[in-house]
């Protein structure tokens, strides 16, 4: 049962890596968990891995997987702006049930939603599209979290917290990604007064003073590892702390300079520096 202090090596911080390079890399990090694009479940498979191989090599290494992510066709494709016939939906990715079928052959604490793109849409749809969601995932023994992003029609933690709480589901919650939240507009006084049952997840990384022209080319590019930048990373865990969240702790950092090294020296620099930034925080 992974919580509160533990670490989660997202694999979005060694986007390059394979299922079995993602969990060598976790451990020699000093990680707990990981999380898993369905892709990596996917080339393992094919590759001729068996559910019970992955297993091991999970349990080898004393890990679990903490996030599968990203479900993003959890919305009605036409509110996106998609002809639910047309191919263009495949760019929403898989579906919740092959999500299910990940979480019952390896087991996971939660899994991840998102609204990628398309415009605001009625509050009461989004509501109910995550209540759905909540309910089939407490099927197969999941949490669910809702990540928001700065450019998509969750833009906010207010915006994200406000659909959590109007679904009113106990496995469904926020997924704090603190890049989000600081190019977002939103700050440590937006996490003070949340429910300690509010965050579910966290994908932790830092930013630049200055944001790019393009926000999504620097989300997937230019993140910083935790302490490198500008947001007050040791004021979160301090809110986080104060308000007893229990989610495990992810770290996310896309960046082409990580990319450049080997999938164990990034994931080692991650968890040097993600502890780091907890020493401070709590000292």
């Amino acid at each position: 049962m992974l919580d509160y202090d533990d670490l989660c090596l997202c694999c979005g911080t060694i986007a390059h890596a394979s299922f079995s390079e993602l969990v060598e890399a976790a451990a020699a990090g000093g990680f707990r968990s990981i999380s898993i694009w369905p892709h990596h479940y996917q080339d393992a498979c094919a590759q001729g891995l068996s559910d019970q191989d992955l297993k091991l090599m999970l349990e080898d290494h004393g890990l679990s997987i903490s996030e599968l992510d990203p479900l993003m066709n959890w919305l009605p494709p036409a509110a996106l702006g998609l002809d639910p016939d047309s191919p263009a939906t495949e760019t929403l990715g898989p579906g919740e049930d092959f999500f299910y079928q990940i979480a019952d052959a390896l087991g996971a604490r939660h899994l991840n939603v998102v609204q990628a793109f398309g415009p605001r849409l009625e509050t009461e749809m989004v509501v109910e599209a995550f209540a759905g969601v909540c309910d089939r995932a407490a099927q197969h023994g999941l949490k669910v979290s809702l990540e928001f992003l700065p450019w998509s029609g969750i833009p906010d933690i207010k915006t994200a917290g406000e659909i959590v709480r109007q679904a009113g589901r106990p496995n469904g919650g926020i997924n704090l990604d603190t890049w989000h939240l600081h190019r977002s507009g939103g700050s440590v006084d937006d996490l003070t007064g949340l429910p300690a049952d509010a965050v579910v997840a966290m994908q932790i990384n830092d930013a630049a003073a200055e944001s790019w022209a393009d926000v999504i080319e620097e989300t997937m590019q230019g993140r910083l590892l935790p302490g490198h930048g500008v947001i007050d990373l040791p004021g979160v865990f301090r809110a986080l702390d104060t308000i007893g969240c229990m989610a495990p702790i992810g770290v996310e950092v896309f960046s082409d300079e990580l990319l450049k090294l080997p999938p164990v020296e990034a994931a080692r620099k991650a968890g040097d520096a993600i502890r780091t930034v907890l020493v401070r925080a709590r000292t």
